[in-house]
């Protein structure tokens, strides 16, 4: 199935969103994520495993993350560096919150951009990226109308995650990530099944 272009924005957002409701189906996913933000000197690297029943988890060198969705357990370790104190932040919460956007790119429907109540940004365009990938244009949820982008985030519609995504000034991309079968890395990203779209896994 080809999608049509008459009217992409709307076929864009449509196709997010028929790629991403099932990703806690899929077999777990084992990645790496680049975060660079304004406020740390380098970037941030973070291993993580998502999906499957293991929950979606992330380490770097500064924090660790947590958050499974079937029980809404969140986890946040900031480990302790010159200037600050380490600490430990648990709590039950229904959804992916803003500090755990890494995990998050792995469950593209549960990122706070769609405007919903208590969403950070909404969308205010959408176009494709070739054939297997839109592009979302974010503005802040509180601007008005008309507003000028001031983020985005890609979605890889064959494999259900985020490659790109810039918030707030931060900018998120996904390095590399293979599917994880009985313990082992078994190959290339297998997303939920969309008839006539590749399905090899390509950040």
């Amino acid at each position: 199935m080809t999608p049509r272009r008459g009217d992409a924005g709307a076929e864009a957002v449509a196709a997010v969103v028929a790629a991403t409701r099932d990703h806690r189906m899929t077999f777990p996913i084992q990645a790496r994520v680049s975060l660079t933000s304004p406020h740390q000197p380098e970037p941030e690297v973070y291993e993580v495993r998502a999906r499957g029943d293991g929950g979606f988890a992330a380490r770097s060198a500064r924090r660790d993350l947590f958050y499974d969705p079937r029980t809404g357990q969140e986890r946040l370790v900031v480990h302790a560096s010159p200037g600050q104190e380490g600490f430990t932040r648990e709590r039950v919460w229904p959804w992916l919150s803003p500090s755990h956007r890494v995990l998050a790119m792995f469950a593209p429907a549960e990122l706070g951009i769609w405007g919903g109540t208590h969403d950070q940004h909404r969308v205010c365009a959408a176009r494709w990226l070739g054939e297997r990938a839109v592009r979302v244009d974010l503005v802040r949820r509180e601007e008005p109308a008309g507003s000028e982008a001031t983020g985005y985030a890609e979605v890889d519609l064959g494999n259900a995650v985020v490659t790109r995504m810039l918030l707030d000034g931060e900018a998120y991309v996904l390095e590399a990530a293979r599917v994880v079968d009985d313990g082992d890395v078994t190959g290339p990203v297998v997303g939920p099944h969309l008839p006539g779209w590749p399905r090899s896994f390509v950040p």
